[in-house]
This record gives structure tokens, C-alpha cells and sequence, in this order.
């Protein structure tokens, strides 16, 4: 595997922003719930501001997720088995609509793991990201995602 110095400084940068992005999104959400306190309902030019900052806020979220995600240790590893009772179950834990979970791609030499979850669709269970995968025996993993 290729040592990448710039791939461990971006991986710093980003742990040591998220922090930061989580308190400027909290700042913004916690002003919105009281905004005719801060901002001038008859002002177009700081509604417009109000609404650029909260889109803002939003992606801020969006990506403290999606870095959480990242950076969080894996519980557990392994196999999906279907069940009797037609759920599928990673070493002896059960999942259900909406878990999370990472499986592994492989397209020719490449293998990546993608985030998804899973869900129902009335007659079996499948991986949101993409229906076609079956599920039993697909290589998975989960993580440990701070609430």
C-alpha cells in the first residue's frame, strides 16, 4: 500500500476541523430558533443572510456526518447471514431497516467500502446505495458512530 503524506495531513486537518464546523452549525441553529431576535424581519438583505448562513449550517451538518462516519472505529466485521425470520444478521447481530452499515465494493482491482444503510422494500431487505447486491453472504462491516 502506498504511504500518502498528504492523504494523513488532510485526514488531521479535517479531524481537527470538525470540531469547529460542529460548534459554528450549533451557533446557527441555536440563533434560528430565536432569529427575530437577531435578525430584522423587514430587511431582505439579512433575511437573505439568515438563509445563507442556515443552508450553510445545514452543509456544515451534512459533513460533520459524513466525517464521524469516517473516522469512526468499526464494531464489528464479517458475513451477512439471512435468518429464519428473514432478517439478516452480521456475527450473531441483527439488523433492521435504517441500520447502518459498509460493504465491500470490489469493481475489477479496486475495493472500496460504501456507506448505506439497509432497507425494506415489503418483501425483502436491500442495501439503500444499491438494490441489486444481494445481501446474504455480502462482506460487510459497522462502525462505532457517536450519537
Amino acid at each position: 500500500m502506498k504511504e500518502s503524506v498528504k492523504k494523513y495531513q488532510i485526514q488531521a486537518e479535517l479531524e481537527e476541523l470538525l470540531p469547529r464546523m460542529q460548534h459554528v452549525f450549533k451557533q446557527i441553529k441555536d440563533m434560528e430558533e430565536e432569529w427575530s431576535n437577531h435578525y430584522d424581519r423587514n430587511d431582505p438583505e439579512e433575511q437573505y443572510q439568515r438563509g445563507m448562513f442556515y443552508r450553510a449550517g445545514d452543509l456544515m451538518a451534512d459533513a460533520a456526518r459524513v466525517l464521524t462516519q469516517a473516522f469512526a472505529e468499526v464494531r464489528d466485521q464479517g458475513f451477512l447471514r439471512k435468518q429464519a425470520n428473514g432478517r439478516y444478521a452480521l456475527n450473531g447481530f441483527e439488523l433492521a431497516t435504517t441500520s447502518n452499515v459498509e460493504y465491500l465494493d470490489v469493481d475489477g482491482d479496486i475495493r472500496r467500502w460504501v456507506a448505506t444503510r439497509i432497507e425494506h422494500n415489503g418483501s425483502d431487505y436491500f442495501l439503500l446505495a444499491t438494490k441489486h447486491i444481494p445481501l446474504d453472504g455480502l462482506h460487510v462491516r459497522i462502525k462505532r458512530v457517536p450519537r
